[in-house]
């Protein structure tokens, strides 16, 4: 049975209660009519498990705390039609008639949610008093499961029954809310707990040869799985070096896309020094590769167009050994 028609079903035992009732009353009463004005209340939300008249109508005396029906599940809602609506007025002598056919109004009842974010903690929570803690991420297998319970209870998660696989980090447990003693909602899941490293990434895109900041860096969680020796987990060996090729934001570094800061650039103009005890010379060349202060570096005599190797010693300064 739908919602709606559950909704409907126990209404309508309310309403021949009621007409039972005020017809046993006589016409004596007939006087006791709500005389006020009365309106039609829309985009009802109710908490308690009920709905009263004076959720459905405004402008009613004591008898706006008549219960009339079972509210529907919590975050279900139901559609009062205008054929509805008058029948109610009419059982309990409510002032009212809809104008037109189309008049109706919706029954929503109030509920918590409880999603994937909450179950997961709870979930490892259950995992850490186990032993298993760390940087956790809990993924479960179905990341739309949510639990709903009504708002007259606390939003709650407790977990039951955890089975957990340290190899493969695979995991199942039953979820309870609020709570193991007093379900209201339940489910069975499955899931993974995933280990997870921090790790330092460029927050903006960083050309080739440029030096990297403290402030250029953030810092994102990956799964360990996910993270070999050869990436760069330290922002010590990030920050003042400069990029050997171009990173895009959120791109983990490797040990081979940094290094010392270039001090001689390729294509550069630099001067070539040779000296020994005697004698220093000095020429000019341009570099055909990028050096950093000890590396060794090609470079070309603009005047002799002789290539020779040397190493950086200073900004755009390459020395020459005898």
């Amino acid at each position: 049975m739908t919602p709606h028609r559950a909704f409907a079903a126990i209404a309508f035992a309310a309403l021949a209660c009621a007409s039972l009732a005020w017809a046993a009353a006589g016409r004596a009463e007939a006087a006791g009519t709500l005389a006020q004005p009365v309106t039609l209340n829309t985009n009802i939300t109710v908490e308690d498990r009920t709905v009263t008249l004076g959720d459905i109508f405004s402008g009613l005396d004591e008898r706006a705390d008549t219960a009339i029906a079972n509210a529907p599940e919590p975050g279900r809602q139901v559609r009062l039609t205008a054929s509805w609506l008058a029948r109610v007025a009419k059982a309990y002598r409510v002032d009212w008639q809809p104008h037109s056919p189309a008049v109706e109004t919706t029954v929503r009842r109030a509920a918590h949610r409880i999603g994937r974010t909450r179950i997961g903690q709870a979930i490892g929570r259950v995992l850490a008093e186990r032993g298993i803690d760390g940087n956790l991420s809990i993924v479960l297998d179905n990341p739309g499961l949510s639990l709903t319970l009504p708002t007259t209870v606390p939003a709650t998660v407790s977990v039951a029954n955890l089975a957990y696989d340290r190899s493969s980090g695979r995991f199942s447990a039953n979820v309870l809310a609020p709570d193991v003693n007093d379900p209201k909602a339940s489910a069975t899941i499955t899931g993974r707990a995933v280990h997870m490293v921090d790790v330092p990434v460029p927050i903006r895109r960083i050309g080739r040869g440029e030096l990297i900041h403290e402030d250029d860096l953030e810092w994102i969680s990956m799964p360990a799985n996910q993270v070999n020796r050869n990436h760069l987990t330290d922002a010590a060996s990030i920050v003042g070096k400069s990029a050997r090729r171009s990173v895009r934001p959120g791109e983990p570094l490797r040990m081979t896309d940094v290094r010392k800061p270039v001090v001689v650039a390729k294509n550069s103009l630099v001067t070539i020094t040779f000296k020994t005890d005697r004698m220093q010379l000095t020429a000019q060349g341009r570099a055909l590769d990028d050096g950093a202060k000890g590396e060794a570096v090609r470079v070309i005599n603009t005047k002799s167009k002789t290539t020779v190797t040397g190493i950086a010693t200073a900004a755009d300064t390459v020395s020459v050994k005898p």
